[in-house]
């Protein structure tokens, strides 16, 4: 509890810096970030991207992998798991959860990643979007 407020600062700060860093591509409609309400606060738990679809998501993650990034895709729905198959039951259509789902990327976020590592993630990133979007795409903040 001593660290607590040690530790929540530099998270918060590692998610502030991928937070503005994936600003210009949401910008160009390559995918979402996180949503905070201005009158929420959150813990920088986790930092996520959602891309338009899971053929982008997978190449994406694939990339990162290559160049030694782990990220991984966060979650296997409830409702389709192990356990939500036996003893669930859903009366509605489960769209948005599984596109959520199959989109969704989770960046490192732990409380000794350094600004050259960061610095690293965000060289690879950009170049994973100049190769698959193309070359002379701008991406200037």
């Amino acid at each position: 509890l001593k660290i607590y407020n040690k530790i929540l600062e530099k998270r918060l700060y590692i998610w502030n810096l991928y937070n503005s860093f994936f600003e210009k591509y949401e910008r160009e409609g390559y995918l979402r970030r996180p949503f905070i309400p201005e009158y929420s606060t959150h813990n920088a738990h986790i930092f996520y991207i959602v891309f338009n679809n899971n053929t982008t998501r997978n190449t994406f993650i694939n990339y990162l992998k290559d160049n030694e990034i782990d990220v991984r895709f966060h979650y296997v729905p409830l409702h389709s798991s192990s356990a939500g198959k036996k003893y669930g039951r859903i009366s509605n259509s489960m769209n948005n959860t599984e596109t959520i789902s199959d989109n969704l990327v989770r960046l490192p976020l732990f409380y000794d990643l350094a600004d050259n590592q960061m610095e690293y993630i965000f060289s690879v990133t950009d170049n994973f979007f100049k190769l698959k979007f193309g070359k002379n795409k701008n991406f200037e903040a």
